[in-house]
């Protein structure tokens, strides 16, 4: 606040209007901090995943450069973000313009990952928007997947993994399952009739 003793009355209110509009600059520039700016949330793009690895797929510059200059044919517009989903990230889907809800219609993707599929126009057919087809094509084509997938194969993995190494701990298990076979093979004839033994031995 400044303080002018002796001036005239409009220079006192003009000086003190100016001092509080500069501390009204100096508390708006405080309320942006750090701590502040830390609390806004960036969205990254759907992680992709090699799936013969189970390592991060970094998509190649030539891959973003052609889904960004991607425009859509007349009578479709382009959906689908690279948040959204891994499949963005590697190709463009669009879908027929004015297509009402319930409504019958194809999508088609647009696959962009490689030289070749970008070379030959690859397109994958999307009945009703469904994009089952694109990850089959990303899987057995290029061996890509997203987050939900790596999920997948990890837990059948654990799964398959606890089970054999329960096995292997049961060194009576194997044992007794092979005498088992061998037992129910040996068969014997009574009267006319080929039976299996039975009981144990």
């Amino acid at each position: 606040m400044l303080y002018a003793s002796g001036l005239p009355s409009s220079l006192t209110s003009a000086a003190a209007g100016a001092a509080a509009d500069e501390s009204t600059a100096t508390q708006e520039a405080i309320d942006i901090t750090p701590e502040a700016a830390s609390t806004t949330c960036f969205v990254e793009p759907a992680k992709v995943y090699n799936s013969t690895t189970g390592d991060l797929y970094d998509v190649s510059a030539d891959t973003i450069a052609a889904i960004n200059g991607f425009e859509a044919p007349s009578g479709f517009q382009e959906e689908g973000s690279r948040e959204q989903s891994f499949l963005y990230s590697l190709g463009n889907y669009i879908k027929p313009i004015g297509v009402e809800e319930g409504g019958q219609y194809t999508g088609k993707f647009f696959c962009q990952v490689t030289k070749a599929c970008r070379s030959a126009n690859k397109i994958v057919p999307c009945k009703q928007g469904k994009r089952s087809n694109v990850n089959k094509h990303m899987l057995n084509k290029h061996s890509l997947r997203g987050q939900k997938g790596e999920d997948m194969c990890s837990t059948r993995k654990g799964k398959a993994g606890t089970i054999q190494a329960a096995l292997g701990a049961s060194k009576t298990f194997a044992v007794g399952t092979k005498r088992c076979v061998q037992h129910v093979c040996q068969v014997h004839v009574y009267k006319g009739r080929v039976q299996p033994r039975v009981g144990c031995w």
